[in-house]
């Protein structure tokens, strides 16, 4: 009997599946290092300006498609895209329901 869970299996799975898709959308003469170095500091993650899975468009995995956000600004953003490089669309204050 096994001690893995199926959930684990699952986690497992989308976690190998994510990091193969990096690798595809990744170049060989990127410098990811070097951006990965000025992380701002451990509350911060990277993001992807222009997502690299949306029905829309393809991002690719190169660091001018890369930002710093916070964990709360990027759960927000998610995989939103508005069509232009700057992507800030999902910046704008959402109206609050009465």
């Amino acid at each position: 009997m096994s001690s893995t869970t199926d959930g684990q299996k699952r986690r497992k799975r989308k976690r190998v599946k994510r990091i193969c898709q990096a690798k595809l959308h990744s170049v060989l003469w990127s410098d990811i290092d070097v951006f990965l170095e000025t992380k701002p500091g451990p509350g911060y993650c990277l993001d992807h300006i222009i997502p690299l899975h949306h029905p829309k468009v393809s991002g690719l995995h190169i660091p001018i498609n890369f930002q710093w956000l916070t964990l709360r600004e990027n759960n927000r953003k998610a995989n939103k895209f508005d069509g232009t490089y700057e992507n800030n669309s999902w910046r704008k204050p959402r109206a609050r329901k009465q």
